[in-house]
Parts: structure tokens; C-alpha cells; sequence
């Protein structure tokens, strides 16, 4: 439930890692966690995006409480993906309560794009602007396992494609 101390090592030189997983498992959650913590524990401010719309975390935005958590569209609704989890509302609930890390959601939101097929471009766009925010910040983020993937997927650019072939990410290790 923590990570030891030398994994620092490994992981301080990226301002961004990107966690992929299959939604609903419990591992990856608890390894962003680990990662934003062991980084926090060492001085880094980070912030940790998860694939949510932010139109549907309001409520937690505004009073960033447990409850407000809980009680938010996204997690109130059926989850239909398995992204809406324990694991991922856990992962909110812990990383809340650091006062090196800060929060931020980046799936797309109702109107942020006129087909699904600009989905991941928009989420990419989303992630950068975070990070361009915060320059000198580390930025994890949590999502499905095909955002992560650098190269095209079944035919469909990724989030991260987007950000190698735009250059968005050129110079982040």
C-alpha cells in the first residue's frame, strides 16, 4: 500500500506518466496513487488527470468532499465502462486529502467536439493545456489502456499519438 522509496529514482525524470488500464480493476488506481504520493513525499507538486468529464464532477469541483464524490453524475450513474468504480472514486477520495496534489478531469464533455471520432484529440488537447498550466509539475494520468497507446489503434489516432505526432509532448521525459 505504499511504494519504497527508491521507485522515486525511476519515475522523477517524467513530468508526464500516463496509466492505462482496463476499467474497473483495482491495481492501476492504487498505482497512481503510489506514484502521485512517493512524488509528493519528495517535494514534487503533481496533478493527476482522470478520464471523466468534468461536467459530471461539478459537485466535487466545487465542495471536494467525499461525499460530493459519491454523489457526482459520474459516479451516481450505472457505470457502463467500469471507469465509475470504487477503485477510481478511492483514488479520488485519497489524492483529495494531499495538499501537493491537485485534481483535474479530461474526457470530453457534451459539445466539446462534433463526433466521437475527435475524442481522443480533445483529450490530448485537454491534458496539455494541464500541464502547460503547470510547467513545473509532474501529471499522471488515469484512463482506458487504448488512450495510452502511441500508436494508432484499430485504425483511430490515440491521445497519446496525439501528443507525439503534434510534438505536444516533444521534451517531456
Amino acid at each position: 500500500d505504499r511504494l519504497p522509496g527508491d521507485v522515486y529514482s525511476l519515475i522523477s525524470r517524467y513530468q508526464l506518466i500516463m496509466v492505462g488500464e482496463m476499467h474497473g480493476t483495482n491495481e492501476s488506481s492504487e498505482m497512481v496513487i503510489g506514484f502521485a504520493e512517493i512524488m509528493a513525499r519528495n517535494g514534487d507538486s503533481v496533478q493527476v488527470g482522470f478520464e471523466i468529464p468534468s461536467d459530471q464532477m461539478t459537485e466535487f469541483l466545487t465542495e471536494h468532499s467525499d461525499s460530493s464524490i459519491y454523489h457526482s453524475k459520474f459516479f451516481s450513474a450505472i457505470s457502463t465502462d467500469g471507469r465509475a468504480s470504487v477503485a477510481w472514486a478511492n483514488a479520488i477520495s485519497r489524492l483529495n486529502g494531499n495538499t501537493k496534489v491537485k485534481l483535474f478531469f479530461y474526457d470530453i464533455n457534451n459539445g466539446d467536439c462534433k463526433n466521437i471520432d475527435e475524442r481522443d484529440s480533445v483529450m490530448y488537447i485537454k491534458v496539455k493545456n494541464k500541464i502547460k498550466e503547470k510547467p513545473g509539475w509532474k501529471a499522471i494520468t488515469l484512463s482506458g489502456n487504448v488512450h495510452n497507446k502511441r500508436l494508432p489503434f484499430r485504425g483511430e489516432n490515440t491521445m497519446a499519438y496525439y501528443g507525439i505526432i503534434s510534438r505536444g509532448w516533444a521534451g517531456m521525459r
